[in-house]
């Protein structure tokens, strides 16, 4: 039985989540649906629980979610908000036989340089004025070539700063799945003014409670979820949108759908390159992916509270080019225990950790699964095999680890590539730092939200979400 709704929204990830609230928030009277292949809302940012151990699935903190900040003030303008709280120190580097801790606050960074690199402060010092400055002159409406030009590694160098210090700030590389020579300097500038004035924030009781209640205050304007939900094929009838076929063959009809699907399953399988003008579809498929990796999940007995919330285990400024070109190496991992920024999530058993790195999506054969990606014993064997050797690495910031595991998972590129249907597994969708296609596809009524069109990161998929949504309703209101 076909069935007609305003809008259709396929994928309940943060961009989808973020259009469905904008439009029946702005106009509750609109029926609207969002179609959602897994079980649970909001993507790579979810988490899941063994055994009562609470893990996050992907994303660990999210920007712009101070009282003040834009992202957050755009929701609560709707009515929604959520409590967060503010990851400080972001992260924590063991390397050169130092602890590192990479604070919110500048004076207490130049201090942090000052006791472990004290012949880096001066040039530490005045890299950090220079961040300042191109804020500054930013605000002031300030076009900036010098700085948009540069790359983050050059910024660093022209203040003399080490290995060990441009490593830290490699950090934000790695949110956007970039070397140091792809992020600019006026990036750069932008995001550590936004780390330290701003923050860095984790949603209260874990990114699948954030996401939970948005799905939550989303249907409790009108909008309906539907879960366990694939769309097949988008209907595309004389250049417009029709509707949707779902897997089991049911059509849902509607004039307007946004995707925040992966980009490419839309273009290619979902509506079809016969749709599209060779122009359009090629320069869908020439885009890159961004990186991909694995990540072990660990419940333990034992406690785990005087350890940072977030740090990082080794060097490494070239991983994401040694990614690029099939390499994988474990000599750098970041760490995170959830129950040491919130200790709700505390286990009564002990403390869960997630452990990851960077890796290539087709590394040996596919991590050594099957001729069509089949979990075979010898895919399941070498996810052991790497779980043990990070298990190892941790061991030596956390000296007994291996003895008090009681939940033990492993995820490569394959699991992410299942669980959320994105091309290759990528992190964070499509690379951000090429021309990404706008939000307006050349199929009337048919539009994109989150990392389609926005790049990596949960506030540019939440703007994405709620800027679409915002000119459809402009659009039907015409």
């Amino acid at each position: 039985m076909d069935v007609k709704y305003d809008v259709i929204i396929i994928g309940a990830g943060i961009g989808g989540l973020s259009a469905g609230i904008y439009l029946q928030c702005k106009n509750p009277e609109l029926k609207t649906i969002i179609l959602e292949q897994h079980s649970i809302p909001g993507g790579y940012v979810s988490g899941f629980k063994r055994k009562g151990f609470y893990f996050d699935a992907g994303a660990e903190g999210i920007m712009g979610m101070e009282e003040s900040g834009s992202i957050r003030k755009s929701l609560m303008d709707l009515g929604f908000d959520h409590e967060f709280i503010r990851i400080d120190p972001l992260d924590v580097y063991y390397h050169d036989d130092k602890i590192f801790a990479l604070y919110n606050s500048y004076e207490k960074l130049i201090e942090e340089v000052e006791k472990n690199y004290p012949d880096q402060k001066e040039g530490f010092q005045s890299f950090l004025e220079a961040c300042k400055t191109i804020v500054k002159k930013t605000k002031e409406g300030k076009k900036l070539p010098e700085y948009t030009e540069m790359s983050m590694i050059k910024f660093l160098d022209k203040y003399g700063l080490n290995d060990s210090i441009k490593d830290c700030f490699n950090l934000f590389c790695f949110w956007y799945g970039a070397t140091p020579d792809e992020l600019s300097a006026y990036y750069l500038a932008h995001i550590i003014d936004g780390v330290v004035q701003g923050g860095v924030f984790y949603p209260k009781e874990g990114m699948q409670a954030f996401s939970d209640k948005m799905a939550d205050f989303y249907a409790a304007h009108g909008g309906t979820i539907s879960y366990n939900t694939k769309v097949q094929k988008i209907i595309v009838e004389e250049g417009k949108v029709k509707g949707v076929i779902l897997d089991n063959g049911t059509i849902l009809n509607a004039n307007w759908v946004i995707s925040n699907a992966d980009l490419k399953r839309t273009v290619f399988d979902c509506v079809g390159k016969e749709h599209f003008s060779k122009d359009y579809w090629e320069a869908i498929q020439r885009l890159k992916q961004s990186t991909t990796g694995i990540i072990l999940f660990l419940g333990v007995d034992m406690d785990l509270s005087k350890y940072p919330s977030h740090f990082q285990i080794g060097q490494g400024l070239d991983v994401v080019e040694r990614v690029r070109n099939n390499e994988f190496q474990l000599n750098k991992l970041a760490v995170r225990i959830p129950a040491n920024i919130d200790p709700s999530l505390k286990n009564k058993e002990g403390y869960s950790i997630v452990a990851f790195i960077f890796a290539p999506y087709n590394w040996k054969n596919y991590w050594q699964a099957g001729p069509n990606k089949e979990r075979t014993s010898e895919y399941k064997q070498y996810k052991e095999e790497i779980a043990n050797k990070m298990i190892a690495l941790i061991e030596t910031v956390i000296p007994g680890l291996s003895k008090h595991v009681v939940v033990k998972e492993l995820g490569t590129p394959l699991t992410f590539e299942r669980y959320t249907l994105t091309t290759e597994g990528a992190w964070f969708g499509p690379f951000t730092f090429q021309k990404l296609p706008n939000f307006k596809t050349p199929i009337g009524n048919l539009f994109l939200a989150g990392s389609n069109v926005s790049g990596s990161g949960v506030p540019p998929a939440i703007r994405s979400g709620l800027n679409t949504a915002k000119y459809v309703l402009e659009k039907m209101d015409r």
